[in-house]
């Protein structure tokens, strides 16, 4: 048997090979989105998230919560979240807390979780910390 090559194929062989290298290389090397802390398991009335970076989401029952985020609660609003050791916390209307740390070694059962609370009810339940 014998196999040609199409000219496209012989025009761009080396290009075309070094261009998906480059994008194989680019999806590899861009940085890792950061993994949850916990979730929002009930959310009542308006309550967002922003990022450290200045992004602001609109958090709904489901949303994933990640450390450094700072959720506000509008008026007439609430959210229930648990972290990922099960520490359980719950933020009340026209309130404003971050979530400042969040570390959580499961096998070692070792970890911490701080949040700033700058006004409003805070109450939470401690998990396996």
């Amino acid at each position: 048997m014998r196999f040609s090559r199409s000219p496209g194929i012989q025009r761009f062989g080396s290009q075309g090979f070094f261009l998906l290298l480059a994008l194989q290389f680019s999806t590899v090397l861009s940085a890792p989105s950061p993994a949850p802390i916990g979730t929002a398991n009930l959310v009542l009335g308006d309550v967002t998230a922003t990022d450290p970076s200045g992004a602001t989401v609109s958090l709904k029952r489901g949303s994933p919560l990640y450390k450094g985020y700072s959720i506000v609660t509008g008026d007439r609003s609430f959210l229930r979240a648990e972290m990922l050791d099960g520490t359980r916390f719950t933020l009340g209307k026209n309130a404003s807390a971050s979530l400042t740390e969040f570390e959580f070694n499961e096998t070692a059962r070792t970890g911490k979780f701080a949040a700033t609370l700058a006004v409003g009810g805070f109450h939470f339940k401690s998990g396996k910390i």
